[in-house]
């Protein structure tokens, strides 16, 4: 198994408050007749209640000029609705690359980045909250 990130000896209080976070790259899969954005190092929330990964409008902007549709998305507190979404290149710091169609949500912020479960379902997470540590690695 190919280890992806991890947290280790965290205080729990703050991942009580900040959650299981880890950095990736983000760039976006340019649209027709647009020049590529470099790829921006960003920091990302698994979210296991999350039914789809998804970005913040600030990598949104950041990533302006990518390929764009629109995406089915639900949230607990807005229920169902279709947003924005764009076509991003997502490589983990261990190198993994995957391609996919992030909607852009609004009430992501202060995160840039949700990692849901269409990406967890083929991971194996390992978390002990009480020791502080956690590990996500492809199953």
């Amino acid at each position: 198994m190919t280890e992806i990130a991890k947290g280790e000896n965290l205080d729990r209080q703050k991942l009580r408050g900040v959650g299981m976070t880890f950095w990736l790259n983000i760039e976006g899969v340019p649209a027709s007749g647009t020049s590529k954005v470099p790829p921006k190092l960003i920091g990302a929330l698994i979210d296991t209640g999350a039914e789809i990964s998804s970005i913040s409008e600030e990598v949104a902007r950041y990533l302006n000029d990518t390929e764009r549709s629109r995406k089915k998305v639900y949230t607990p507190l807005l229920g169902h609705r279709e947003e924005d979404a764009l076509k991003c290149k997502i490589t983990f710091l261990e190198g993994t690359m995957l391609t996919l169609e992030m909607p852009i949500v609004k009430e992501l912020e202060p995160y840039e980045v949700l990692i849901g479960r269409d990406l967890l379902t083929d991971m194996k997470l390992e978390a002990d909250f009480k020791n502080g540590s956690w590990k996500l690695t492809w199953a």
